[in-house]
């Protein structure tokens, strides 16, 4: 019998999700007294917790409308959210963000955009995100009394704003090489030069991201307030800006264990126990999975139904 070797990122992603869980498991079964210890507060702070993560699903559609839009694809607004909740409700099932793939086809099949512009625009998406946080995350360390973990979270902060500033900043076209793996980096930056160029759209890009963030602070603040855990929305912040730089490491489903270790690091910078901030790193994706299984399928429905028979004239023709 014949064995085939497994996709290095599959087994990487195999082996993450393996160990996130166990940490998990570990953890929850070592501390289940104080878990359980937790009394939780009105339902009106979930409520709230709900609509935002719905909000912040809304901008996510608004940053793919807009970042497209430079390559001559005109997404409507309606279209745009529920290709951001498909990509959201994939990504929680398919590790390396798979619901980004999805979106790349769908675009694709849609309006005819090349899988390499679109690996400009997903470029685009990560640079802003990160100045935008990191940015924050600054402002947020400078204000906050300062310890050895946080000078240190400080100096990654300062490190990742300058780089991204100066991709934001500085415009430059690159020249192709014989190198198929450095030319995929070159279309990226040449396509992230072209969104660039759109002063307008670049700023529209800058500002609803710097929303979003605000808004997963304001879900960890009413989050911890239905766990009747005392968060500031100073603190809410520094986890928000934290956990966005999950982005870096995903490599299990939804950030499963990734999200959680770094939302569990930045807690403890700001005081919250290990408890707390693993109660309310819980909270946070439970509200995540429901909002998605509910939304996703719908949403799924209604937009692949005017896709597939637009391919399949397409392909008869």
């Amino acid at each position: 019998m014949k064995l085939t070797k497994m996709n290095p990122k599959k087994f990487f992603s195999i082996v993450g999700v393996i160990i996130s869980l166990l940490f998990l498991i570990i953890y929850f079964f070592s501390n289940i007294g104080e878990i359980k210890s937790i009394q939780t507060s009105s339902l009106y702070y979930l409520l709230i917790s709900i609509i935002l993560f719905i909000l912040y699903m809304y901008n996510n559609g608004l940053i793919l409308k807009y970042v497209v839009e430079p390559f001559g694809v005109f997404l409507g607004k309606f279209e745009s959210f529920a290709v951001s909740v498909i990509t959201l409700m994939l990504n929680m099932v398919t590790p390396f963000r798979g619901g980004a793939l999805l979106r790349a086809w769908y675009l694709k099949s849609k309006y005819s955009l090349p899988y390499t512009l679109f690996f400009s625009t997903l470029f685009a998406i990560y640079i802003i995100v990160f100045f935008i946080a990191s940015f924050i995350g600054i402002l947020v360390l400078l204000i906050k009394d300062s310890t050895i973990e946080s000078n240190f979270v400080l100096l990654s902060f300062v490190f990742v704003f300058f780089v991204s500033l100066c991709l934001i900043v500085f415009r430059r076209q690159f020249n192709f090489s014989k190198h198929k793996l450095t030319n995929k980096f070159v279309i990226g930056f040449n396509g992230f030069d072209k969104i660039k160029s759109y002063k307008f759209i670049t700023i529209k890009l800058i500002l609803i991201n710097l929303l979003n963030i605000l808004i997963m602070s304001l879900m960890i603040f009413f989050e911890s307030k239905f766990l009747n855990f005392d968060v500031s929305l100073l603190s809410s912040l520094l986890i928000s800006t934290f956990s966005t730089f999950s982005l870096l490491i995903a490599i299990t489903p939804g950030s499963v264990g990734i999200k959680e270790i770094f939302i569990i690091t930045s807690a403890k910078i700001i005081g919250l126990t290990t408890t707390q901030s693993f109660a309310i790193a819980l909270l946070d994706r439970l509200i995540g999975i429901i909002i998605l299984v509910v939304l996703g399928p719908i949403f799924s429905y209604i937009l692949f139904k005017k896709v597939f028979p637009r391919i399949k004239n397409e392909t008869n023709n």
